[in-house]
């Protein structure tokens, strides 16, 4: 009887299958490509076919996160480059803690990457770095990225010296520019450029110039270094008239300035924005994870326990007997960090809340609140007339009755608009943008509200305005006029929604501008209120 019962439990228990063993190598190394590098040189131990089946991986990954742990380049560079087998690579990305002292091996291993037809390149250093020339003339790269927390330069080059015929995407994280005509210079020599992802650390330059014929999106980010000190604020001229998507935050500009934009669809502007803003514009240094990424990304679940790339002498031997720390290739790997540029949901009724502000909102100085400055503001924003999408704020700029008085733009395009700021230029979007259909309003910075009726009712009111939002809805005078005007006029009119900041205002008042709300004349019989 006990015989009989184990062998039903041998029965039951599932022998393990190598299923793995029945793929072909470009399969398995189709595989491993998903796996940083030293995840997958620890695959090597399982069998003898294993043992150089990483080196034909057409990616090497060796940390993304600037938190990460990995080897030294010395390391790096002699037991997996010198055993890489790969003819043309897909993905070289690196980041390094390096010291001078490994300039030259680190140099040699992004070298080598080009002399294997490297696709894309993603490059991340805590210090300073000059980076070789033979990126900026390579002819394979698709996507390159450089970043850095150090001090980085691009130095001007000779026009032999710099031709990248295939570059797509170009992303810039705290590159410093060694004078005004680099980054044009640069810009000039990618022939097919699609995206440029600028975030500025360093000020560098008195007037940074982006110029390119050919770029369809643009993501500029100039965050906090000219919010403490005015001495470091800077000029921003934009020439790009094929631009169809373009993403501005601007926080240390003293004026801006832009070309024909003539092809824009979506913008997203945010001037004097601060941290936590309405539509959360800034470009974070930790990066995004592209949409667009043509690499394999990292997966979250590497085993921190993988295998030492062997000291082995011998070139083709790949152990886990090396008990050396210093040896150790790290798979530190969090979440993919490539920036995600994403195009928003038109439905105003998503979750995208506008944080709060109040920690700034009292105490951030008026740098933008200069005559020159606001002027050139408003002749950025009249430069987005062709626009369908338009986010927009203005927060700390305070701008002069005389100057809005002379300022007229029309925007016949527009379809959706999101807006915080000053509300003198509400009326004229209502006025100009005929074709409006969706209307987002933050309210909560009250010095801005200065709603004055139009003169007579714009005709998106009458005829296409169908979604009205309200965020950080205060209960003030000036919140309730504007309410009741566009529910009075807007005939059209399917939806509105009312979101109160969250805090400070209690139930009772609350329902109380709810029945004022709901007592307001309605143009549109078809239209619902919903308070939140």
């Amino acid at each position: 009887m006990e015989k009989t019962q184990e062998t039903s439990r041998k029965q039951i228990i599932p022998s393990s299958v190598d299923r793995l063993s029945a793929f072909p190598d470009d399969v398995l190394c189709h595989i491993l490509s998903f796996l940083p590098t030293k995840t997958s040189v620890s695959t090597s131990i399982l069998a003898q076919r294993w043992k150089l089946l990483w080196a034909h991986v057409p990616n090497i990954i060796f940390g993304h996160d600037r938190g990460s742990i990995i080897p030294e380049i010395d390391i790096i560079y002699n037991k997996v480059f010198l055993r890489y087998r790969v003819k043309n690579m897909n993905t070289l990305r690196l980041f390094s803690n390096h010291d001078s002292t490994q300039s030259s091996k680190l140099s040699a291993c992004i070298q080598d990457a080009v002399n294997r037809n490297v696709k894309e390149m993603h490059l991340f250093f805590s210090i300073s770095y000059t980076f070789p020339r033979c990126i900026l003339n390579c002819k394979t790269l698709v996507y390159l990225r450089l970043s850095g927390y150090g001090y980085i330069t691009l130095m001007t080059v000779d026009d032999d010296d710099v031709w990248l015929p295939c570059l797509k995407k170009l992303f810039l994280d705290s590159v410093a520019f060694e004078c005004e005509g680099t980054l044009s210079y640069l810009l000039s020599n990618c022939p097919v450029l699609d995206e440029l992802i600028i975030n500025r650390s360093y000020p560098d330059v008195d007037c940074f110039i982006v110029s390119s014929r050919t770029i369809n999106r643009l993501i500029l980010d100039s965050p906090f270094y000219g919010f403490f000190n005015v001495n470091n604020r800077f000029m921003v001229k934009i020439d790009a008239p094929e631009l169809r998507y373009l993403k501005v935050y601007d926080f240390a500009a003293k004026d801006v300035t832009v070309g024909s934009l003539t092809s824009l669809v979506e913008a997203d502007v945010n001037f004097k924005g601060g941290e936590n803003d309405d539509f959360d514009y800034h470009v974070d240094a930790s990066v995004e994870d592209d949409a667009n990424d043509v690499s394999n990304d990292d997966n979250d679940s590497v085993e921190d326990d993988a295998n030492d790339v062997s000291d082995d002498d011998d070139d083709d031997d790949v152990s886990d007997d090396d008990d050396d720390d210093d040896d150790d290739v790290s798979d530190d790997d969090d979440d993919d960090d490539d920036d995600d540029v994403s195009d928003d949901d038109d439905d105003v009724s998503d979750d995208d809340d506008f944080p709060d502000n109040n920690a700034l909102n009292d105490e951030a100085p008026p740098l933008g609140r200069d005559v020159l400055y606001a002027r050139s503001v408003l002749e950025f924003v009249g430069g987005l007339c062709n626009v369908k999408y338009l986010r927009l704020s203005t927060k700390w700029m305070n701008v002069s009755d005389s100057e809005f008085s002379v300022w007229a733009a029309n925007y016949n395009n527009l379809i959706k608009l999101e807006f915080r700021g000053d509300w003198r230029f509400i009326p004229n979007f209502l006025q100009t943008a005929d074709n409006l259909q969706v209307l987002r309003i933050c309210t909560a910075d009250t010095c801005y509200k200065h709603w004055i009726e139009p003169n007579q009712v714009p005709q998106c009111l009458s005829t296409h305005l169908r979604t009205v939002r309200f965020d950080h809805f205060e209960i003030a005078e000036a919140e309730m006029n504007i309410i009741e005007y566009i529910l009075r006029n807007a005939k059209v009119l399917k939806r509105m929604e009312i979101h109160s900041k969250g805090y400070g205002i209690d139930l009772e008042k609350k329902s109380e501008a709810l029945d004022l709300i709901s007592s307001f004349k309605q143009g549109s019989v078809e239209c619902t209120l919903d308070f939140h």
